[in-house]
This record gives C-alpha cells, structure tokens and sequence, in this order.
C-alpha cells in the first residue's frame, strides 16, 4: 500500500466509527431518555436500533447507487446525512423526531456496510484483503466499546453527548473528504472480474441475482447474524432464571460474545490464511460455535462460561470479514456490480439480525432456553453448510 491508499483505507476505519460512537451513547444514557421522553424500555429498545432498521430496505438500492456515482460520493453522502441525523437529535422534542434522526444517523454506517469491499479492492493486495476487512470491522467494534465506557465520564449531560458526537461526525466527513484529492489507483486484482463477462451483462442488478455466490453468503450472514443476535438477547435472562446471577454477573458474561468478536474479526483472517480453504475455516469455527451454543449456558462456574463464550464469540465472529470480501471474490460479480451485491447482502445480514431471534426462534422455543440456543445451533449448522457450497464459488488468491 502506498501513501494514498493508506490514507483511503485509515479513512474508511475512521468513517466507520462515527455512526457506531453516536449509537452506543444511547446505552449508557437510556435511564435519561426513558425518563425525559416517557417511554417504555421496549421503545428505547425500538429506538437504539433505529439506526440498523433503514438498512434492510435501502442497503440493495443505495449499492446501485454507489455503483453509480463511485463509492466516494456515496460515503461522503451517507456521511453527510449521518450529520443531518445528529444535529437534529440534539433539538428533537419528541420521541417520534428523535427515532428519525436517530435512523438518518446510520446513513453513513449503510453507505459503508455496502461500499467496504469496493474500497478494499481499490487500496489493498487480492491476497491481504481478507485481512484488512478483519482489521477494518474491528474499528466500529471498538468505537460501540469506546462509547459505552467513556460516555459517562466525558460527558455530564445527553445534550453534550449528542454534541460531542456531531462534532466528531463533522472532524471525521472532512477527513473523508480528503479522498477527492487522491488519485484513483486500482489494485491490480481487479484485471480479472471483467475477463470473461459480457458487456450486456455488467452492470446490471440481474448478475447479482443469478450468483449462487452471493445468494450463498447472504443467507449465511442473516444465520450468523441471526444467531449472535439470538445469544446475546437470551443468554443474561437465562443465566438470571436458571444459574440466579446477578445482572452485572449475567452482562459480564454475555459481553464475552462481542469481545470474542472482535478478536475473531482479526484471528479469523489470519488464521484462513493458514488453513487455505474456506470450508476448513467454517467446520472448524462452525463447530465451536454450535459447542458454544448447545453446552455454554449449562456450566456452574462463573469463570468457565466467560473463557467458553469468550472462544465462542471469536468463532462466530472469525469468519465473518471473509464473507464481506465476497463481492471481489466471486467469479460472477463484476466490477461494476461490487456494491449493488454488497447491498443484497447487507439487507440479508440486517434482516437476519431481526428475523431470526424475534420471527423464527423466539415463537418455536417460547421461554424454553435449552430449545432457544440449540436452535440457534441449528441457525449456524445451516451456514456452515452453506459455507461449505460457497468454496466452488470463489477465486483463488
């Protein structure tokens, strides 16, 4: 990487944190909201994800938009409403004005969710883009973490808090503008998507529909997904009911599945690159999860279940940058069709996130826990098998 693309890509790790920060400060002040706008917990709850929701309905058109008029104009447009989003949560009067701004502040996170792996394939090696997608999901991680530590302690007030994050928002769009003076510089492993692909055929949204590929790596994220989501909503409340912890015991324990994450998104990489193939990656991270799954809420010591959903978040998590690079790896997307498939599969990704634990799992297993996390390991079997049928898809790097 030289020192433009180097600037490209810290500048994408940076553009990914702003909508994440201004999201988790809700957390640490939900006591505050709850209570100055009158709401129950399941509308804070309502609220918090209020960023996420428009993401599932606009990540497919906003991908051929992108494919339109380059990614740079699209991030620097969903930065620009993510600003919008956050000025106007600082003057929202109403729990209804601030569930829209708080929607238009996860336009950039969209923008970037279907974009990543277009700006990858742009600044970094074919054979390390696996690695830096690990390394750039793990900065939104780090921002969520960030902002429910420090929240508190930088900020004596929710009006400051929202400040402080627009602020940060503007400092970070200025740095993303700097983009528009580097020059564009192919990386030179994208000579080989448009070899053999017919001009009637780029560029149009029925190439992504009829990439068994892409339809294989997005029903795999809405069950990855889907199961992490499953975890964490469940788990505290059954380490409550059945084990008695207390709720600060129950959330330290439940923390470890984000934690693994993180680690996951950089271990995951690394370690693909060492096994070569994709379906070894899969079984072997695949199988500790669904273990995790099953077995981890049933141990008695408090310590044991840290380590285990510790390995396990790192299982679940690991494998998930190597499904964001899928749109440059797969034979049947061209270049000209990079984001509109990372569309497609950003609206499968988020819709497995609501879908699985509230539509699919929640109404089979009811208040049965042991049912509620062996289907969650049925969740994640199903992507392991469709991980499996993914590996003829790719291309070597």
């Amino acid at each position: 990487m030289n020192k433009k693309q180097k600037y490209t890509f810290i500048s994408l790790m940076l553009a990914s944190t702003v909508a994440a920060y201004a999201q988790y400060q809700m957390n640490v002040f939900s006591i505050d909201l709850i209570t100055a706008y009158q709401i129950s917990a399941s509308r804070f709850a309502f609220l918090f994800t209020a960023p996420m929701l428009p993401a599932i309905f606009l990540s497919i058109p906003l991908g051929k938009l992108s494919d339109k008029i380059g990614y740079r104009n699209a991030i620097q447009l969903g930065l620009a409403f993510t600003i919008l989003g956050l000025t106007g949560r600082i003057f929202a009067e109403s729990y209804s004005t601030l569930w829209i701004c708080m929607a238009f502040s996860g336009a950039s996170s969209i923008t970037l969710f279907v974009n990543s792996a277009r700006v990858l394939e742009e600044v970094v090696p074919a054979e390390k883009s696996v690695l830096f997608m690990g390394i750039y999901t793990t900065a939104s991680m780090l921002a969520q973490t960030f902002a429910t530590a420090t929240s508190a302690v930088l900020y004596s007030t929710l009006q400051k808090a929202y400040v402080g994050a627009l602020v940060y928002a503007v400092v970070i769009t200025v740095i993303w503008a700097g983009n528009y003076c580097i020059e564009k510089e192919n990386a030179e492993n994208t000579e080989f998507r448009n070899a053999d692909r017919s001009s009637e055929q780029k560029g149009k949204f029925s190439e992504v529909l009829s990439c068994k590929g892409i339809w294989f790596t997005a029903i795999s994220l809405f069950c990855i997904l889907g199961a992490t989501i499953t975890l964490n909503t469940f788990l505290p409340a059954a380490l409550m009911e059945i084990h008695g912890f207390s709720k600060s015991q129950a959330g330290t324990v439940a923390s470890m599945i984000s934690f693994g994450n993180m680690f996951g998104a950089v271990i995951g990489p690394v370690l693909y690159r060492k096994l070569k193939k994709f379906s070894r990656l899969i079984f072997l991270f695949g199988g500790i999860s669904i273990i995790g799954c099953i077995e981890g809420w049933m141990l008695h010591e408090q310590i044991l279940m840290i380590i285990i959903y510790f390995i396990t978040g790192i299982a679940i998590g690991g494998a998930m940058p190597i499904y964001f690079t899928m749109p440059i790896r797969l034979r049947e997307i061209s270049s000209d069709n990079i984001s509109t498939a990372g569309g497609l599969i950003t609206t499968f990704q988020l819709g497995g996130a609501v879908i699985v634990p509230s539509y699919m799992i929640a109404p089979i297993a009811g208040n049965n826990y042991s049912e509620i996390f062996i289907l969650t390991a049925v969740v994640i079997a199903i992507a392991v098998g469709l991980g499996v049928l993914l590996e003829k898809e790719l291309v070597k790097l």
